[in-house]
Order: C-alpha cells, then structure tokens, then sequence
C-alpha cells in the first residue's frame, strides 16, 4: 500500500503493535509504510487504542516495552516528534 496522498491516518492497535515490535511478521511492511507518510498526514487514534496496545505490550513484551511506549507517545504529543519524523498532527480521542 502506498500512502503518498493519504491526508488521515487512523492508527489501531494491530498498526501500533507491528511498528514496535520487531519479532511482528508486519514489522517491516508497517514501518516502510509509516516512513511513507507525508509529514502533514493526520494520525489519528483513540485512547481505547492506546490502552489496548499498552495492555497486549504489558503482558507479551513486559512492563519496560508497556512503559516506553507511553513515553514514546508523551513526548511525541509534546514535541511533535515521532520517531524518525517531525510532526505536529496527532489526534488522540
């Protein structure tokens, strides 16, 4: 899929999943995917997405990955640095 002129992005749990761990066999399709992305796209996602997606990192990675993922979003959502790319258009509701 290609995502040059995607203006919205809904990000779910099974996206958040395969972009962080690298043992996903969607981890390399969903990060070539997000480094696609033009910056203006607006990610959009949901607590529930991220209270699911904490939850699955809690129980099958442990604690530390839960953790790092809460604070990869934090600071994004102060920063508007995600990763390997600035933005500063993420929807959490």
């Amino acid at each position: 899929m290609e995502a040059k002129n995607l203006s919205k992005l809904f990000i779910d749990t099974g996206a958040f999943i395969a972009l962080i761990c690298q043992d996903d066999n969607l981890h390399n399709t969903a990060t070539i995917f997000y480094q696609s992305l033009r910056k203006s796209t607006l990610l959009i996602t949901s607590i529930l997405v991220i209270s699911e997606t904490y939850t699955w990192l809690r129980y099958h990675k442990g604690s530390r990955p839960a953790a790092i993922f809460l604070k990869i979003l934090n600071d994004g959502i102060e920063s508007g640095d995600y990763g390997q790319q600035k933005r500063n258009n993420l929807c959490v509701f």
